[in-house]
């Protein structure tokens, strides 16, 4: 019980105020190294810590390069948000099981060390069992605590009237063109502040603008939507899919450049919560 209400303690946190504009430490990069149209960040910046690479290998084979046999996988990727140091919060279709899959969370230490820590177990929404777009969240079970250096950031649990800007941060492409072997991110955090372009307080859902160069992509699901509120840094959105309006997106077409969707972690904190409590084991 004591696990279980150090959780909650984090996550149970009401704030009313207008979101500001949030400022992340990053260091600046070349145009198109970003999220897209964003920034790499410092693996010795706080966000570097908030953030996290969920990867789910699969498909292993051996193959010969330059006469040398190489163990291959094919990875999955997404981004994850600590909820604890042992509970990460994604997206519900980075939690697909391939056969003899391996799916981890891995980050950089402030010392620049590369870790990674195996999944133990996963739960989903319910209702995107049956298809509900609106509930693409799920969390994952570590076997292992992440270190003590890792930052949780609150969950925002009050209901907001507006939400004007979000920080996208995600360990996804770095441009939109899925046949461009360039264009993958290389497992490398980034960050990119966006204008959300359609919000109501009562939606599962809110949309930010990528029609300017600038958004999440692939590899980028499950990754936070920040933003300021009151001079704390909330979790307001989790990275749900991209939209293209025009026409049919191919291989080697932009795919993210119309407008992102988050799930609203405003509208479903109860069961982000329900979820988290049915995989923290009860203690005394």
């Amino acid at each position: 019980m004591k696990k279980l209400l150090m959780l909650l303690s984090l996550l149970l946190i009401n704030c009313q105020e207008s979101p500001e504009s949030f400022q992340a430490s990053v260091v600046e990069s070349e145009p198109g190294q970003g999220i897209i149209g964003g920034t790499s960040a410092s693996f010795q910046s706080d966000l570097s810590q908030m953030v996290v690479s969920v990867r789910t290998y699969y498909n292993t084979r051996i193959e010969v390069i330059n006469g040398q046999k190489v163990e291959m996988n094919d990875v999955f990727q997404c981004t994850g948000i600590p909820l604890s140091r042992q509970l990460v919060l994604t997206a519900a279709h980075c939690l697909k099981t391939p056969d003899g899959y391996l799916r981890t969370v891995e980050f950089k230490t402030k010392a620049g060390e590369h870790l990674a820590y195996a999944e133990e177990t996963f739960v989903v929404a319910e209702p995107y069992k049956t298809g509900d777009q609106d509930y693409d969240f799920g969390i994952l079970k570590l076997k292992k605590q992440l270190p003590q250096d890792i930052i949780i950031t609150p969950l925002m649990d009050h209901s907001l009237a507006d939400l004007r800007s979000v920080l996208a941060a995600g360990y996804g492409r770095t441009n939109g063109v899925w046949s461009d072997i360039n264009g993958d991110g290389g497992n490398t955090l980034r960050s990119v502040q966006l204008t959300v372009s359609a919000f109501a307080k009562n939606e599962n859902r809110f949309r930010v603008l990528q029609s300017q160069g600038k958004g999440f992509c692939q590899g980028d699901s499950g990754g936070p939507a920040f933003a300021r509120i009151k001079g704390q840094t909330y979790v307001v959105g989790i990275a749900s899919k991209t939209t293209r309006s025009s026409e049919s997106a191919t291989a080697d077409t932009e795919r993210c450049t119309d407008e992102g969707i988050y799930i609203s972690v405003q509208k479903q904190f109860g069961m982000i919560v329900e979820l988290a409590k049915s995989l923290v084991p009860y203690a005394n």
